[in-house]
């Protein structure tokens, strides 16, 4: 964290822009969740350039979770805690704040949402190569992502162009959201990251919106070969036209159990 508003780059930059009003927990003005960080969102566009000049892809993830469920020293700076922001965003002021921030009831939070999904997607709407997901240890509940859905198809039917859409949750969020022909046919890529089997073949599976820090979900590192396989090709046989993603750290054995 910085002390005060004397300090020199580079910074740990957020989507969101300041406003020219008071002052927030790293020194500098309060955030203004209004509106957006030229540079951040310039960044991201290079990349997303970067990689279809060049043939890659890029997992953009809309939200990292990790700052509303660890230690207070990750939420203290976080734009959306009060006292960091000039908006009445009534999150909690120490962690864990995911319940509140996941939950779209609330009417101003809802539209913040909404202005920066929609803004995240204008601002690579002409990219090829970027596949979007909702967050980076996603852990939260069945209806954000549902309104983080419509709120994307929604932007397609104005805008008239389609986006790569990856699902990544707990198992029990992505399993609703693929049972439901609402959405299915819009999901083009699945992360299995979320649960995993046991050496002694139990299974962890966390629910979704119980506030559950992402990092500890994800032990599929611990899992065999054979239940990397097992995994891996029940999600297959049941969509044959899905990508699958499993984001571990694999060695030989493990990867070629996936391929």
């Amino acid at each position: 964290g910085r002390g005060d508003g004397k300090v020199v780059g580079p910074f740990l930059e957020m989507p969101w822009g300041r406003s020219k009003q008071g002052q927030a927990w790293d020194g500098l003005p309060l955030y203004d969740l209004a509106t957006f960080n030229p540079w951040y969102f310039a960044r991201i566009k290079e990349f997303a350039d970067l990689c279809d000049r060049k043939g890659c892809i890029l997992v953009f993830n809309f939200y990292n979770q990790h700052n509303l469920l660890e230690t207070q020293a990750h939420y203290c700076d976080f734009p959306w805690r009060p006292v960091n922001c000039i908006q009445a965003t009534d999150l909690p002021d120490t962690t864990p704040a995911a319940h509140a921030f996941y939950d779209t009831t609330h009417r101003l939070r809802r539209e913040l949402h909404r202005q920066y999904i929609t803004h995240c997607l204008d601002n690579l709407r002409d990219n090829r190569n970027v596949v979007f997901i909702t967050s980076l240890e996603y852990t939260g509940p069945l209806a954000f992502l549902q309104f983080w859905l419509e709120t994307i198809l929604e932007w397609e039917r104005q805008s008239g162009r389609k986006v790569h859409i990856g699902l990544g949750a707990t198992r029990d969020v992505v399993d609703a959201v693929l049972q439901d022909d609402r959405h299915k046919p819009r999901i083009d890529t699945i992360d299995l990251r979320y649960w995993h089997s046991t050496r002694d073949g139990s299974l962890v599976a966390p629910r979704g919106g119980q506030d559950v820090p992402g990092r500890y979900v994800g032990g599929a590192s611990r899992m065999t070969p054979a239940q990397i396989y097992q995994q891996v090709k029940e999600y297959r046989r049941l969509y044959p036209d899905k990508a699958l993603l499993l984001t571990i750290g694999a060695d030989q054995e493990q990867t070629m159990a996936f391929l």
